[in-house]
């Protein structure tokens, strides 16, 4: 028998937070469902077949399909061994950018034949958001609060609803608004968290209940403090981030303490590992993390 002593050490979880069930493209994510791994598309959204061959791949991953510096990373924090044992890897949702007319068009035929729920990222230019939505997607990604023009989000809002489509808010470290960083200046987690609740209003407002938060910054301490301070009175799906996290094993290291951090305290529904490497490196690494913790993950379905 094993002694209390030299018994492994398993990680302590809070009990997950309930949040408000939510559907993207037929993936339900919230209310104890299993944490959804995240990933983006890194080629033009005009290739279409770039694109296609991009999501496909990421819908298998085996360690011996990775790019040598990608299986270098995984070595260098020894974790190979567990990653060779848990492959095959799978993405369940994955972004992709939608930042002009060109692209929205390719987007459309996209989103028909996607083996998985996508995210249009509309890049700061709120009148794709409707191009975006004409086009399918089963997400939208947008910043309410950088979205001046009051009527134009009213129209997005109205469109999102008739089309059953949830709405990502995220909200960046990077575009606070003025009146916060005066009030609060740099590196406030308190402002992360106020920017994040007045842009869920605007949502609110609209008549938008499908809802899923991000709170993004480059400083895993700021964002744990952010969400621990957004997800005290919110119900809605909380996706976990850390923005410009860079490449190589620093950048898995510092997403891990970030993201670990929240998962631990109950915290999260879908995560994405932000890397500049091979986007299926972001999946494998998202996927460890959920295992080490012992969190539920969505089943591989090959």
């Amino acid at each position: 028998m094993t002694s209390a002593a030299t018994s492994p050490l398993r990680p302590i979880l809070r009990p997950r937070r309930q949040a408000k069930r939510v559907s993207i493209g037929g993936l339900e994510i919230g209310d104890g469902q299993p944490i959804a791994v995240q990933t983006m598309v890194k080629v033009p959204t005009t290739d279409y077949d770039a694109v296609m061959r991009q999501l496909e791949l990421a819908m298998r991953i085996m360690p011996e399909d990775l790019p040598e510096r990608e299986q270098n990373i995984l070595k260098q924090l020894n974790c190979w061994n567990d990653v060779c044992e848990l492959a095959p890897f799978h993405t369940d949702i994955n972004r992709v950018s939608v930042p002009n007319e060109d692209s929205a068009g390719t987007f459309e035929k996209i989103v028909r034949n996607a083996p998985m729920p996508l995210v249009a990222d509309i890049h700061f230019r709120p009148p794709m958001a409707l191009a975006a939505l004409e086009a399918g997607t089963n997400k939208l990604r947008i910043n309410p609060g950088n979205i001046r023009d009051p009527k134009l989000l009213k129209r997005i809002a109205r469109e999102a609803v008739e089309r059953k489509t949830p709405i990502r808010v995220g909200v960046n470290a990077g575009s606070l608004d003025k009146d916060l960083l005066a009030e609060y200046g740099d590196h406030s987690a308190e402002a992360l968290a106020i920017s994040a609740k007045k842009s869920v209003r605007l949502m609110e407002e609209e008549g938008v209940s499908d809802i899923v938060v991000s709170l993004k910054a480059n400083d895993a301490r700021w964002i744990i403090d952010a969400y621990r301070r957004f997800a005290v009175d919110s119900p809605y799906p909380l996706h976990l981030g850390v923005t410009e996290a860079g490449c190589g094993r620093a950048a898995v290291i510092n997403s891990w303490a970030g993201l670990g951090s929240l998962l631990q305290m109950g915290l999260g529904d879908t995560i994405r590992i932000s890397l500049t490497e091979d986007s299926r490196l972001e999946v494998v690494v998202g996927h460890l993390l959920l295992h080490y913790l012992g969190l539920p993950r969505f089943p591989y379905a090959g």
